[in-house]
Order: structure tokens, then C-alpha cells, then sequence
């Protein structure tokens, strides 16, 4: 595949159920989908734009997309931060 999914933190969000914020997920040429990604404990839920959403679970997987949103989140590493 050698395509990663990048994550760039916009801003958190105050929640009760955990710490959750607004994410940029970024593809590697560079278009933005922006979501909003709860975490809570070693879970990531992901709600947006359903289609776009979908788009990117087939492109990338489920698995590398909950993990770069849930990066950004928690602030692990580099803002945008990279699961390659």
C-alpha cells in the first residue's frame, strides 16, 4: 500500500465520556477531512461526514485511521502525527 493517513489536532472539545477533540485526518496528497474523534480508554470513535468516512476506512483502514485520529487526540508525538 506504502499510503498513509496523517492526523493534525484542531481543537478539543469538552466532553464528559473522555478526552475528545476536532481532527484533521490528512491523505498524502494533502486533501483535509475534518472529524470529530472521542477516545475513550484504548477506544477511538469517529463521527463525521459518513461517506468521506467510509471513503477513508476502504482507502486506508479502520485500523489506521481510528489510530492517527486517536494520535492527534491524545498528542502522541508529532501533531500530525504518522501510524506508517
Amino acid at each position: 500500500m506504502g499510503q498513509t493517513i496523517r492526523a493534525r489536532l484542531i481543537e478539543y472539545v469538552p466532553s464528559p465520556d473522555g478526552k475528545q477533540a476536532d481532527v484533521a485526518l490528512i491523505e498524502p496528497n494533502g486533501d483535509e477531512l475534518c472529524v470529530r474523534c472521542l477516545v475513550i480508554g484504548m477506544t477511538a470513535e469517529i463521527g463525521g461526514d459518513g461517506e468521506a468516512l467510509r471513503y477513508l476506512f476502504e482507502k486506508y483502514g479502520k485500523r489506521d485511521v481510528a489510530l492517527a485520529a486517536q494520535g492527534a487526540v491524545l498528542g502522541v508525538g508529532d501533531p500530525t502525527f504518522d501510524f506508517g
